[in-house]
């Protein structure tokens, strides 16, 4: 059993990369808010009480990186978390010596280059360019058509905008909040939040 937290937007996607992937695990939607038993939508109440580890895996099917790494944290206090292997679109371009922890989710058209280093519960959008040795470290975002540069680590709980650049050797610390199309051109500290505004200064 394939337990997916989260059903907005983002568990369609993954309920298709589990298509693409042709895994054929029966699937369980959970929401804290949302929770329709004759839609088949659970609650965290149901997950504690069934999850069995030994069987069943999660993926945490939402795009908010703090609320990601809120959720799996609660969880796996309250239980032994085995999450999924990472799912990958049969489209994305995945060079050698990449490592890709479990709970990620790679997008349609995203290219990953050598040596690169994703940690668990990450998401990397569609048509994003991740260059060589760059790292994602865990519960972080990478929206669609970003570009992160080679030797770039990116901190724990991170959002990056649409279309967001960072520049080679960079270092974003936890937290960081890139808005859409922002370049950044310096190492940022820990939960800054950076808007096209502001661009220029960064």
């Amino acid at each position: 059993m394939i337990y997916l937290f989260g059903t907005g937007n983002r568990y369609k996607i993954v309920k298709d990369l589990l298509s693409q992937n042709k895994v054929k695990i029966k699937t369980i939607a959970i929401d804290e808010k949302k929770y329709n038993y004759s839609k088949k939508i659970f609650d965290v109440k149901y997950f504690l009480k069934n999850y069995n580890r030994k069987n069943d895996f999660l993926i945490i099917s939402i795009s908010d990186p703090i609320k990601k790494f809120e959720i799996f944290n609660r969880l796996r206090h309250k239980k032994k978390i085995k999450l999924f292997p990472p799912l990958i679109s049969s489209s994305a371009t995945i060079k050698k010596k990449v490592k890709i922890g479990n709970g990620s989710i790679i997008m349609d058209r995203a290219y990953i280059g050598e040596n690169v280093k994703i940690k668990e519960n990450c998401s990397i959008g569609v048509s994003t360019l991740i260059s060589h040795d760059a790292k994602i470290n865990s519960c972080s975002e990478v929206s669609h058509k970003s570009k992160i540069a080679g030797k770039v680590n990116i901190g724990k709980r991170c959002f990056l905008g649409l279309g967001s650049i960072v520049t080679q050797n960079l270092k974003l610390s936890d937290g960081c909040f890139v808005g859409a199309g922002v370049l950044i051109k310096k190492n940022q500290p820990r939960n800054t939040r950076i808007t096209l505004k502001q661009n220029l200064e960064y």
